[in-house]
């Protein structure tokens, strides 16, 4: 019993120094660069937020080339 009481401490101990002295690591934002698409008009918006993450002349006002889809 002394021998798994003695390897409890030393694995409690080991993991309280690990914590301890870990350094906390931080990400850097990635920013992607627009691509160059063949479009007079484009947007991407997160579909859960709603969020618009990206737009290439999106106030433009334009008919749409078909109305079926809508």
């Amino acid at each position: 019993m002394t021998q798994y009481a003695s390897s409890l401490r030393s694995l409690a101990a080991g993991s309280v120094l690990l914590f301890l002295f870990a350094s906390p690591v931080k990400a850097e934002e990635q920013t992607i660069a627009p691509r160059a698409f063949d479009a007079r008009a484009w947007i991407l918006m997160d579909y859960a937020s709603g969020k618009v993450l990206a737009e290439g002349n999106a106030d433009e006002k334009l008919d749409p080339a078909s109305l079926t889809k809508l």
